[in-house]
């Protein structure tokens, strides 16, 4: 099985839902964390964290951003890098 290592930005919404983008460097996701247009009181960014995507099940849209399907199998490795941006109360 073929792996692409991926940045993902974990959000919160305060309904108590929430899910991750992915992105290929660390800096794309920093970026999308810090534009202020995705987020809002009730709708906010957890964390970055690095991992070992499974390449069968993630792609990069016509827009050019990636995308996932979300089975057991997306996340294959979990890679020690994880930046906490803000908690849950």
């Amino acid at each position: 099985m073929e792996t692409k290592i991926m940045y993902a930005v974990e959000h919160y919404y305060t309904d108590d839902r929430s899910t991750y983008e992915i992105f290929e460097t660390l800096s794309e996701a920093e970026n999308f964390c810090l534009d202020k247009n995705n987020w809002d009181k009730n709708h906010f960014p957890l964390f970055i964290f690095k991992a070992d995507f499974n390449s069968e099940l993630i792609y990069q849209e016509e827009n050019g951003n990636w995308n996932y399907d979300d089975f057991y199998d997306t996340i294959l490795k979990y890679h020690s890098f994880r930046k906490t941006l803000n908690t849950i109360n």
